[in-house]
């Protein structure tokens, strides 16, 4: 026991707690031999005392280093990320680059060939404006001036035929006289129409009336009504105008020579967003289902012309009940 107690105290000076523990363990194994259980208890106790401090000295030693290592791994880890990350960077701004010059030529050769694409349908477009003009000209030139030109020959060869009968030809020389007035009256409206971009409502409606008024001097005993409402300012295109004012003829030709009415009635009306041209009169009417079968080259021409220009045109009769013309075409 002395000599354990002995080394006990060496061991304490010299502060070496593996040899303390060593010293202590020596000791209380001494007393317990000696049966100093008392004495032998509080160097155990010491004993494990400086067990648990070495225990958690090393743990913290162990925990210490084990940090170290860990962000010394954590910083080699975000080295090596940050440079992926900028190797990455890099490519994707490569390939970003290429994409938007991919994209640039595609874009521009798809703009070239749209614009080729484009001119070329407007071309086709614009000859077939004008193929179509052409034509709409040629039919009105041979429905209107070509009749009246036919009718003007007629005319003469009568009046050439009556002069060299010798007989009176004062009654044939005023019908010829009256048709190349309206021969020339009617190049004259489709001057004037043509000529123009556009048409102002008023102006058109003006001048159906103006043909309406010389036209009737032909036909005395009829009274000529004229109604119209205008409460906006709207024009025509020059087209929708020529034919409208055809539709419009046709009609006022149709009811002097057929209707055998006494009054002929003119109206125009214009809303926010549409023109109503109305043609009445109150003569005998005809049945319109027995004209449509036996074919009428007149009505016909007035429903091919407002389908042309996207017109409605309706016509309402019946025997004894006289006809109303209606055209009604956007603005």
């Amino acid at each position: 026991i002395l000599l354990s107690q002995e080394a006990l105290a060496i061991a304490r000076k010299i502060n070496l707690i593996d040899g303390v523990i060593t010293a202590l363990n020596t000791h209380a194994a001494n007393l317990i031999d000696a049966q100093y259980y008392k004495d032998a208890y509080k160097y155990k106790i010491e004993e494990d005392n400086l067990l648990k401090t070495r225990f958690n000295g090393d743990l913290n030693s162990k925990i210490s280093e084990a940090e170290a290592k860990f962000k010394n791994a954590e910083t080699t880890h975000e080295k090596r990320m940050a440079i992926l990350q900028a190797k990455k960077e890099k490519q994707i701004y490569i390939a970003s680059i290429i994409i938007l010059l991919v994209a640039a030529g595609f874009a521009f050769f798809y703009s070239n060939q749209k614009r080729k694409y484009r001119r070329s349908v407007e071309q086709l477009k614009m000859k077939q404006q004008v193929q179509e003009e052409k034509e709409r000209l040629s039919r009105d030139l041979h429905d209107n001036l070509g009749s009246q030109l036919a009718l003007l020959s007629n005319s003469v060869e009568q009046l050439d035929t009556t002069n060299k009968k010798n007989l009176i030809v004062g009654d044939e020389i005023d019908k010829v006289k009256s048709t190349s007035r309206q021969l020339l009256q009617t190049l004259r409206e489709t001057i004037w129409i043509l000529n123009k971009e556009e048409v102002p409502a008023e102006d058109f409606f003006d001048k159906l009336v103006e043909y309406t008024t010389r036209y009737l001097q032909s036909y005395p005993s009829i009274q000529f009504s004229i109604d119209e409402i205008f409460d906006e300012a709207k024009t025509l295109n020059s087209n929708h105008a020529l034919q409208l004012f055809r539709i419009c003829q046709e009609a006022i030709n149709n009811a002097c020579k057929y209707s055998g009415s006494g009054i002929l009635i003119l109206k125009g009306i214009l809303s926010s967003d549409e023109m109503q041209i109305l043609i009445e009169d109150r003569g005998i009417g005809f049945d319109i289902s027995a004209i449509n079968t036996n074919g009428h080259y007149g009505l016909q021409n007035m429903k091919q012309r407002a389908a042309s220009i996207g017109a409605s045109l309706k016509i309402n009769t019946e025997p004894g009940k006289g006809t109303s013309v209606s055209i009604n075409i956007k603005t």
